[in-house]
């Protein structure tokens, strides 16, 4: 594995605009993460808190690189997209991995795929794999063990998740966690009702 915090551009005290998708409500899902955190304990990875789970569909651009112009024109941007969008319900797991995370699959991708290509992203729009992550590697080390240890926790139930807006959030990196602040939230399906 790989370590996760070790990006490029990412200094210390620098903040970027991303979309997420997050769940403060969802108590089932910070049950299975917590759980499956201390099942991986003994990895030192460093786990994902609570109120730091989130799906990342897109990323805008560092802030000191984005101007209010271009900041004004992707919330507009991202106020038609939600509109015409219906909410839907995320299927979260089986558990899977990454070189750099242990982390939920997600389910349908179509809607997130359909959220993800309206947006104005300087994100890779081939390289974007759905997940929900719990914990990232925090230093070079062998997958295999944690593979191994993965295998049996996959076959717990899945979780569903009800998604009913999008976040575009200004992240900031806090002691090997993601933390944001809330920029603006777009319910789905406005448009559509």
């Amino acid at each position: 594995m790989v370590n996760h915090w070790d990006r490029p551009g990412w200094t210390p005290g620098r903040r970027s605009y991303y979309w997420f998708l997050t769940f403060p409500d969802a108590p089932d899902l910070v049950s299975a993460a917590v759980e499956l955190q201390d099942e991986l304990a003994h990895f030192r990875l460093d786990s994902i808190p609570a109120d730091g789970l989130h799906v990342t569909m897109a990323r805008l651009g560092f802030t000191d690189e984005v101007t209010d112009a271009h900041l004004s024109a992707a919330v507009q941007a991202t106020e038609r997209v939600c509109g015409d969008l219906d909410p839907f319900d995320l299927m979260v797991g089986p558990l899977a991995g990454s070189p750099g995370a242990v982390r939920f699959s997600v389910a349908p991708w179509a809607p997130l795929i359909a959220i993800r290509a309206a947006l104005p992203s300087t994100s890779p729009r081939a390289a974007f794999r759905p997940h929900l992550g719990i914990a990232y590697s925090n230093r070079p080390m062998p997958a295999q063990p944690v593979i191994d240890a993965i295998a049996p926790l996959r076959s717990r139930e899945p979780i569903y998740l009800p998604v009913r807006e999008l976040h575009l959030v200004e992240l900031r990196r806090e002691h090997r966690a993601y933390r944001w602040d809330l920029v603006r939230s777009f319910p789905l399906g406005r448009h559509t009702r």
